[in-house]
Parts: C-alpha cells; sequence; structure tokens
C-alpha cells in the first residue's frame, strides 16, 4: 500500500515539474514583462497547389499555326504572417519570385488574362500588424495577407519534361525594441551596498523579431560614470540589410548588407557610444545615440559611456534596432511536354 501511495505522489511531482519547467514552447506572455518575445518577424509560406507540382507546356493549335498556345495556366500565391512586435506598414515589404523567366512564363508581360503581371517587387496592398499584447499578458495576434502572382503559364512547347526552381524572396523593414537597466550611484568607485550593482551582466527583454540585444554588460568607467556594453546579434535564419528610406535587399552589397540602425537612449544626457558608424549623438536632457552596427558572422558589439548624477537609482534603457531582413521560401514546379 505505501509504495502505491509513493508511486502515485513520485507520478504527480513529475507532472509538476513538467508543468513548471513549460518545455520549448516559444515566448510566453506575461504581463509583468514589457514584451511578448520571439525571435522571427514575417514567416512566409507557399499557399497549397499554388504552384501546383505539376504543369504542361505550350502546344500549336494547328500544324500550322505560328506559335504554341499556353495550355495550363496557373498561380503562384505566397502567404505571410507577421508574428512579431514590429508592424510593416504598406509598402514596406517586397515579394519577388525567381527561377522562373519572364519570357518563359508571361507573355510579352502579361498574364493569360492579358493583365500585366511582374514577377518582380509586388507589395503587399496592406499593413501587416504586428502581434499585440493586452495590459492583461494576452496575445493579440498578428496581421496576414496574401500576395498572387496570378495566371502565368509556360510560353513555349518543350522537348521533354523539364523541372523549373522557384523562389520566393521576402525583403521587408523590421523594427526591435529592447529594454534593459542600468545601475546609478554617488559614487561609482566605492564598494558599498545600495540598490543595486554595477558590475554584473544586465537582464535583457526583446520584442519578437529576428535580430536581438542578447547580453548588456555595465562596469565602472569612473566616478560618475558607467561603461556599457551591448551585444546584437541575428539570431534567424534570414539575412539583414542596411535600413534605408526605401525597403531593399541586395545580396552581395557590402554597403548594405549586415547592418543596423541602432538608436540607444538612456533618459540621461551627453551619452557618447564607439563602434557605430555615422555615429550621432542626440542632443537634449533625454538624448540618446545612434548610428549603424556592422554584424560579423551575425553579430557584432558597440559601447558606450555614460555619465551620470550623484544619487543611487535604477535607470531603464531603451534600445531600438531597425534593419532590413530577407527570408526566402523555395518550391519547384514540373513542366510536362505533352505529345502531339
Amino acid at each position: 500500500m505505501k509504495k502505491s501511495v509513493i508511486s502515485v505522489l513520485f507520478v504527480a511531482l513529475i507532472v509538476v515539474l513538467a508543468g513548471c519547467s513549460g518545455g520549448n514552447k516559444g515566448p510566453v506572455s506575461s504581463s509583468s514583462t514589457p514584451f511578448i518575445g520571439g525571435t522571427e518577424g514575417l514567416t512566409a509560406k507557399f499557399a497549397e497547389n499554388s504552384p501546383p507540382p505539376e504543369v504542361t507546356d505550350a502546344q500549336k493549335s494547328t500544324p500550322a499555326a505560328t506559335s504554341p498556345t499556353p495550355t495550363f495556366p496557373f498561380d503562384i500565391v505566397v502567404l505571410l504572417e507577421n508574428i512579431g512586435e514590429s508592424d510593416v506598414l504598406k509598402g514596406n515589404a517586397i515579394v519577388t519570385i525567381s527561377g522562373l523567366s519572364a519570357s518563359d512564363f508571361l507573355k510579352s508581360g502579361k498574364n493569360t488574362k492579358g493583365a500585366a503581371v511582374s514577377l518582380i517587387g509586388v507589395n503587399p496592398t496592406e499593413n501587416l500588424n504586428g502581434v499585440k499584447k493586452d495590459p492583461d499578458g494576452n496575445k493579440i495576434p498578428g496581421g496576414t495577407t496574401d500576395v498572387w502572382f496570378r495566371q502565368l503559364a509556360y510560353q513555349k512547347e518543350l522537348q521533354g519534361n523539364n523541372p523549373f526552381p522557384v523562389q520566393a524572396d521576402i525583403c521587408y523593414t523590421y523594427q526591435t525594441k529592447a529594454q534593459t537597466e542600468m545601475c546609478i550611484r554617488k559614487d561609482l568607485t566605492k564598494s558599498v551596498s545600495g540598490v543595486c550593482q554595477i558590475a554584473t551582466q544586465k537582464q535583457v527583454f526583446n520584442s519578437g523579431a529576428p535580430v536581438h540585444v542578447t547580453t548588456v554588460k555595465e562596469s565602472i568607467a569612473g566616478r560618475n560614470k558607467v561603461l556599457l556594453t551591448f551585444n546584437v546579434k541575428s539570431i534567424s535564419s534570414g539575412s539583414v540589410f542596411k535600413f534605408t528610406d526605401a525597403v531593399g535587399c541586395e545580396r552581395g552589397d557590402f554597403n548594405t548588407i549586415d547592418q543596423v540602425y541602432v538608436d540607444v537612449k538612456t533618459g540621461l544626457s551627453d551619452l557618447k557610444c564607439n563602434g557605430l558608424s555615422e555615429g550621432e549623438q542626440v542632443a537634449g536632457v533625454n538624448g540618446g545615440f545612434t548610428g549603424y552596427l556592422r554584424l560579423s558572422n551575425g553579430e557584432g558589439t558597440f559601447s558606450c559611456i555614460q555619465p551620470t548624477p550623484e544619487e543611487d537609482s535604477v535607470k531603464k534603457i531603451d534600445i531600438e534596432l531597425t534593419y532590413n531582413y530577407l527570408i526566402s521560401r523555395s518550391t519547384s514546379i514540373l513542366v510536362k511536354h505533352l505529345l502531339s
């Protein structure tokens, strides 16, 4: 009897511990944290059967016909969902289809219905709102949309069956918001107990996005100065590009690839940062510092010196990262040759 009771209690304990650990279930929304979190912005996939796995080539309607007629029109539909916490505004995302030659699948730039179609640079026609959190910590899903490339068809007659790759590249502008804190002491050189500790690694909260501030370290830089060191990392499978006035992700362009626009705000004046190109100090009591951070192997580091007032307090730090981000999805289509 005692062994049975012990066995039941042991199983119950395992269940409780499993519930506490939560496993790898992704970000959990809470009313006590600033963000929901997560490692992605936009997600993309091809709609079912769009494109279809197989189509047919063009055929001459009569032996005397000068050109073949397409026989199998089809659509390519890319489904987008915003699962991060930054809004993607209309015009700030571009979907491009590669792998298919426009001259092979479009007739003079028009589809089988006679409408003008391009396989390059199609913008979603609506805003894609990011995931939100209500005051109680409940998660409100982000926006979704679909991007259509309508009524394509193979325009030529093949000698036999031929496969073609289909790749959708999605380039979009996104932003990460991160929050941490720094410790301020009346005299930083004195090792006396107080409301906070300076020489520690700080906890960082990140909004749901593919680029994060992964670590923040604070150390003493003088009697009334602290040194803040920030590490930024691309933590998803896409590629980072420099944010400019227009969305764009040009592979192989060293001037734009692997660059993140950084905006640090401490709420105190005279912040100065190193390691950022085009760095600029933002004037004012609540100023900050901005500039571009170059990533190497997906991550980069910069540091800042902040003069501090003679007080004992904890000060929140806000960091915004802005960038263009590129993700790709691939499939294939088989064009079958019809016998005459």
